[in-house]
């Protein structure tokens, strides 16, 4: 009896480690594709960030889906797992500002390294920052009618680790 506590004990505890690992190396992100979105995951200074410089990427909206709970996700139990719906602004014209800026390159390196199938840079976005008018112009926006959005970085504390935070506060659609 008490070699097999000890044993369950010692399996809890290898299993604590690997989940443990796994979170660190960021394994836990693992996107669904959908929309032309198959968004590949990929030193921080915030006192020289300038979150007031407003910056213009042309572009447009789209979404994809993510697991709720990726890192006990098992497809022969669960064939339907949970998933939530991001939004995500696809950058077609304006991505060198944010990934030539030094400060922005060392806070916000790994928002602008993730692209999708065609290799534009993709970044979460929440379209209920833009008045009404704006977001609909946002969510109306496709490849073949992109849109000029006028965003300015998130603040450190402004941040949070919610699966579809983005790096961005939305301010207009010209």
């Amino acid at each position: 009896m008490l070699f097999v506590m000890k044993k369950k004990i010692l399996i809890l505890g290898i299993f604590a480690c690997v989940v443990l690992v796994a979170i660190l190396c960021g394994v836990g992100q693992v996107f669904l594709d959908q929309n032309d979105t198959d968004v590949m995951p990929i030193a921080n200074n915030p006192d020289s960030l300038d979150t007031e410089k407003i910056y213009e990427v042309s572009g447009y909206y789209s979404t994809y889906d993510i697991l709720m709970y990726p890192l006990d996700y098992d497809p022969n139990r669960d064939p339907y797992p949970a998933t939530t719906t991001c939004s995500v602004f696809i950058v077609l014209d304006g991505a060198e500002q944010l990934t030539s800026d030094p400060v922005l390159v060392s806070n916000f390196d790994h928002y602008f390294k993730r692209v999708n199938s065609n290799g534009n840079i993709v970044f979460n976005v929440d379209p209920n920052d833009l008045p009404s008018v704006n977001k609909e112009a946002l969510l109306e926006s496709t490849v073949d009618f992109p849109i000029d959005l006028k965003i300015k970085m998130k603040t450190p504390l402004e941040r949070d680790a919610y699966y579809c935070e983005g790096p961005v506060n939305l301010i207009s659609v010209n």
